[in-house]
């Protein structure tokens, strides 16, 4: 047993390794090409620095399961499509890609959020690889551009993190405790990490072209602090913020994609049957590592046992595309946002900052009053 104090903990993207991460999707058929690690950072008990890299844990929603058709069937469509309107907007079009977004679909039962509910209902558990995809496929979903049905995300507001430390009940610097490990051998090498090593040997250079070989840090020339004037390239850079704040600031909001998904016919959650054997929501649902080494071959794209896979007019394209543009052109912005935006504006304008300061001033002498 490991027991580390969990101080602080990211997550990042890498090539799925064979016995620790998710390698091929027997749902999908298909071989995984990225995989999340999450690295938690803290001591052992007896106070060693730790780094421990977490396997096999993946981002997941919700998504309601009206009960009509065939639960398996309806669950294959469901990923294929979000798999293929992920692909567009991230930028693959119309090729080929080998990348796969979506590990799998699992039929649950759990209790909407909203309302008085006396049963259990169905949800969709929709598993993804990367955790930065979990918005994209939210907004995917509630457009209506997956199956041209509008579906209403749950538990998407949840950070990936947050989901890994509610799922397994760990708290920040509390000790997390682990069965199944193993340790990194120490290299022979001075410094685990090679560009560290190089700065530190570029400094011994320098401070030798200097002369000096003392270990404190020389004294920094003094640098020159006449303010430099403006370059062709700054002031264009500045006209051109200029010009789009303004703009901005002038421009209506457009419609969000849950506004035009209103239009549409939402997907509500059917009951469950007194007989159902759904597994809970919040069961975790890990895969089974160990069969990764023993896969069958299986044709690209299509899985074992659920017949030909749905054709690509399931996913509306134009929509996809749609709102792939409009999330790189248009920010929606808040009454914050337009604040920052007239005072960004009135720095800029030709003597910008003494009346920005004499606003702020006239501000801070009306709340001094009141």
């Amino acid at each position: 047993m490991l027991s580390v104090r969990l101080v602080t903990a990211d997550h990042c993207q890498a090539e799925p390794a064979a016995g620790w991460d998710v390698c091929y999707s027997e749902f999908r058929g298909r071989h995984a090409t990225t995989a999340p690690v999450i690295r938690v950072f803290g001591a052992t008990a007896d106070g060693t620095k730790a780094c421990v890299h977490v396997h096999g844990v993946l981002p997941y929603l919700y998504v309601p399961f009206d009960g009509s058709g065939t639960a398996a069937t309806a669950a294959y469509q469901l990923a294929a499509g979000l798999d293929r309107a992920l692909a567009l907007s991230s930028g693959a079009g119309g090729r080929q890609t080998n990348a796969l977004h979506v590990h799998k679909v699992v039929l649950v039962a759990g209790i909407p959020f909203y309302g008085y509910h006396k049963k259990s209902h169905l949800f969709f558990k929709i598993f993804l690889y990367n955790p930065r995809m979990v918005s994209k496929a939210a907004e995917l979903l509630q457009s209506g551009a997956v199956l041209h049905r509008s579906y209403q995300p749950h538990e998407v507001h949840i950070p990936y993190l947050l989901q890994f430390f509610i799922d397994f009940n760990l708290q920040g610097m509390n000790m997390m405790h682990v069965s199944s490990y193993k340790v990194r051998a120490q290299s022979d090498a001075g410094s685990g990490n090679p560009g560290l090593a190089a700065i530190w040997q570029e400094e011994r250079a320098r401070r030798r072209q200097l002369g000096d070989g003392r270990d404190s840090q020389p004294t920094p020339e003094p640098q020159d602090s006449r303010p430099a004037p403006r370059q062709s390239t700054e002031i264009a850079a500045l006209a051109a913020l200029a010009a789009r704040l303004s703009e901005q600031s002038q421009s209506q909001l457009e419609l969000s994609s849950s506004e035009q998904a209103s239009q549409l016919d939402a997907t509500l959650p059917a009951e469950c049957a007194d007989d159902s054997v759904c597994p809970p929501a919040c069961s975790l649902g890990l895969p089974e590592l160990s069969q990764v080494a023993s896969v069958s071959p299986v044709a690209p794209g299509r899985p074992p046992d659920r017949g030909s896979p749905p054709p690509g007019t399931d996913v509306d394209e134009q929509l996809v595309l749609e709102l792939s543009q409009r999330a790189d052109s248009s920010v929606r912005l808040d009454s914050q946002d337009d604040s920052l935006a007239a005072a960004l504006l009135c720095l800029l304008s030709p003597g910008g900052e003494e009346r920005h300061s004499s606003e702020e001033q006239r501000e801070q002498d009306a709340q001094d009053a009141c």
